[in-house]
């Protein structure tokens, strides 16, 4: 398979979940001659797609996630969350030194 995904490509065409025969013939059909892995190419390189949070799969058909659609929405959200996080750690730990303090200084 070529460094850019044409699988991903042609299922990012459907607005609805397709099944593997529906992506590989769009594939096919967009890309042609391009292609040239196989069906079975075209399953192992979408199931990786799964395991990126790319792409879904339900009931044997696939479907693009937000991910494959708009990832620097979903890596603003991301980074936003572990800022979040980020300073609850903050306060956590300013907490924790203050109760050491307290602790070696009544020692």
């Amino acid at each position: 398979m070529a460094a850019k995904s044409f699988y991903l490509d042609a299922l990012l065409t459907f607005d609805r979940p397709a099944t593997l025969r529906e992506v590989y013939d769009k594939t096919i059909e967009m890309h042609g001659n391009y292609v040239q892995g196989d069906r079975s190419s075209c399953r192992i390189s979408l199931n990786r797609f799964v395991d990126l949070g790319k792409v879904e799969k339900r009931d044997n058909k696939f479907m693009a996630t937000k991910l494959a659609i708009d990832p620097i929405d979903v890596w603003r959200r991301k980074i936003q969350l572990l800022e979040v996080k980020n300073l609850e750690l903050q306060e956590e730990n300013k907490i924790l030194k203050t109760r050491i303090a307290r602790l070696e200084s009544g020692i």
